[in-house]
This record gives C-alpha cells, structure tokens and sequence, in this order.
C-alpha cells in the first residue's frame, strides 16, 4: 500500500496542508471547548511562545532547579556537617543574655591566730582568689567583697588586692603591714569592709559595691593580703573567710 492515499472530497472544499519535500502533510488543530486554538501561540512573559516551547521552557526551568537543588543540599549537608562537630573550648560566643558572677575564695581559710589583733596588724598572711577570669590575662572587675568572722566583730578590715603575687613583701600575722616598693605597681586597689552584720556568734562584714575593675598580667588568679583597722579578737586559726564576687570581662 502506498504512503500517500487520496480522499474524495466535495468540490471546492479546502484541505490544510503543509508542503515537505513535494508531499503535502495535513494540518492538525486542537481547540479547547470555546473553538480557540490549543497548540498555536500562548500568551505570556516576556514573549509569547508555541506549546511545544513552553514545555521546554518549563523543562529547562526543572533542570535549573533541580540544579539549585543540588547545590543546597550540598550546603546543607555542610551545616549539618558543622552542627555535628563538638564545639571546640573558647571564649568566642555570638552574644547572650545576662551575665556570669564568679564568686571566689581561697581554697582554705588563711591561717589566723586565736586571739587580739591591735589596728593596722596583717590578719594571717596573703592568700589567693583562684579563678577570677575565665582566661589567662584576662580583664575582670571585682563587684563585691565580703569576710565571714567567725568570731563576734565590728571593726573595720580592709582587703588589699595584688594582681600579681607581692614577692617582695613579707606579710607577717599579727605584725605591721608593710608592702615593699617593688610590689607597689601590683596593688590594683583596697575594699574596705566596715559594713559588719551579727550572725549571733558570728559576723558578716561586706561591701556589696565595689566596682574594681582590674587585668591581670598572666594568670586567672588575685593575690590578697587582709589587714585590720580596729582592735580584732578572734577565737581560731580558721576565723576569717574572704570572699569575692567577680563580673568577667
């Protein structure tokens, strides 16, 4: 059977046909219901375009997407990869709310002696606040201080703060306090503690405003000497407790 068949049709009817190659091949429309021509140009931005081209568009579009696709699941699995990681110790943070108070206190009360101590007497010898930075040379500020006495007392005693430890001076109990030259630049400031409240037996002398700020030169720790500013008599070698609460820098 031939390729080409020829169809009686009435006279002077028109067929539509395209010429290829000295065949003609019939032309084909679909309307949507209203008649309107479904496969010729549709209407849209930035330029119209044949059904067929639209198709390709919207391929290439996938094929972009599927692209971009691609990509952000790489960089997710990027982020996932760095969520998964430990966080490494530092003291880099975005940022937070509050703040840190580090309260600090010697390790074992300074060694007193049971009995009077006359105004300007070293009580016990220097001792250290550990742990007043969070890192090694790091700056701080000292918001406030207290001493817990054992004993029943009122008279002002005073907290000489060191940055450094005072190697040049002798810090003797019970004798005059006597810092040397050498140790002059590591004094960062005194708090004095006259504001003394019973405990019954016991007394809390404080001073809740401070506002010492300091750096230290290498270490996280301060060295601290304390000194009474009235005649004291206390009942033990354990008597004094010094305590600071720190605001890190």
């Amino acid at each position: 059977m031939p390729d080409n068949l020829t169809t009686p049709v009435a006279d002077a009817t028109v067929l539509a046909a395209k010429d290829i190659g000295g065949v003609k091949f019939p032309q084909n429309l679909l309307n949507d219901a209203a008649g309107a021509d479904a496969m010729g140009l549709v209407t849209a931005a930035p330029a119209a375009n044949t059904l067929l081209g639209r198709l390709k568009a919207i391929a290439d579009l996938l094929t972009l997407t599927n692209g971009f696709v691609d990509q952000l699941e790489g960089h997710l699995d990027g982020v996932e990869g760095l969520l998964a990681a430990p966080t490494p110790a530092g003291e880099n943070y975005i940022g937070k709310t509050g703040g840190d108070v580090l309260v600090c206190a010697p390790a074992a009360p300074p060694a007193t002696s049971a009995g009077t101590y006359a105004a300007g007497n070293v009580l016990g010898t220097k001792f250290q606040f550990p742990g007043v930075a969070r890192t090694a040379g790091a700056a701080s500020l000292i918001q406030a201080a207290s001493v817990l006495c054992k004993s029943a007392n009122t008279a002002q005693i005073d907290l000489i703060i060191f940055s450094a430890d005072p190697t040049a001076s002798t810090f003797t109990d019970k004798a005059a306090l006597n810092v040397a030259p050498a140790d002059y630049d590591k004094v960062i400031g005194v708090v004095s503690l006259s504001s003394w409240t019973s405990l019954g037996a016991a007394a809390l002398g404080q001073n809740v405003a401070v506002g010492l700020p300091f750096r230290l030169p290498t270490g996280t720790s301060l060295f601290a000497v304390m000194v009474a500013r009235g005649a004291i008599t206390l009942a033990s070698t354990s008597d004094l407790l010094p305590t600071v609460r720190i605001i890190p820098g």
